[in-house]
């Protein structure tokens, strides 16, 4: 059996070393290496089998006018595939910016990620803070409005996953652009390899 992964642009499938067929696994080595040709959103059935897809949730009353912030740092010695967030206003517009190279990020709360298969001893290597104070943003790479809604719309990034970069700080900035009380409720679920 050849101990390597082959990755076939015409079927989308990949074949992993144990010589089972994945279609969406490994997305990050397709996205560095420029062969996908449509990004889904999906998340990968076998990443959740492996243990590699982890959830956090969070949720806040907002002020008119409040801002709220999460960051993840990322691993150094792993690849994040960041899927599109789950995002609920239960009143009012939110507006979310999503902050690469954040620094001076103090207090909050650790939100232990939950990993995606329940039977795997695997845990992430990101940390995730909800509430922090983050002195510097970092650079803008994803702003997105939410309206109001009942169900959760899909938030940042807008359309496709982000492979982020290792051992960095993102911000999650989100701000009640409502002239009243509002409320939150969030979810970031993403793929680490």
């Amino acid at each position: 059996m050849n101990q390597q992964q082959t990755y076939n642009i015409n079927n989308g499938r990949t074949l992993r070393e144990d010589g089972s067929f994945i279609n969406i696994a490994d997305a990050y080595r397709r996205f560095e290496s420029g062969n996908i040709a449509q990004v889904t959103t999906g998340i990968d059935f076998v990443a959740v089998m492996d243990g590699d897809v982890y959830t956090g949730a969070a949720t806040a009353p907002l002020t008119a006018g409040q801002t709220v912030k999460t960051v993840m740092t990322t691993p150094t010695d792993k690849d994040i595939i960041f899927m599109p967030v789950l995002l609920q206003g239960l009143v009012g517009a939110l507006t979310v910016v999503l902050y690469e190279g954040s620094s001076g990020v103090s207090g909050g709360t650790t939100l232990p990620p939950t990993n995606r298969n329940r039977n795997s001893t695997k845990v992430s290597g990101a940390t995730v803070t909800a509430g922090a104070t983050v002195t510097t943003n970092g650079t803008i790479i994803g702003m997105f409005t939410v309206l109001a809604s009942t169900q959760p719309s899909q938030a940042l990034p807008s359309t496709a996953p982000l492979i982020l970069k290792r051992n960095t700080t993102y911000t999650i900035s989100i701000t009640n652009t409502a002239s009243t009380a509002n409320a939150f409720v969030s979810e970031l679920t993403y793929i680490e390899y």
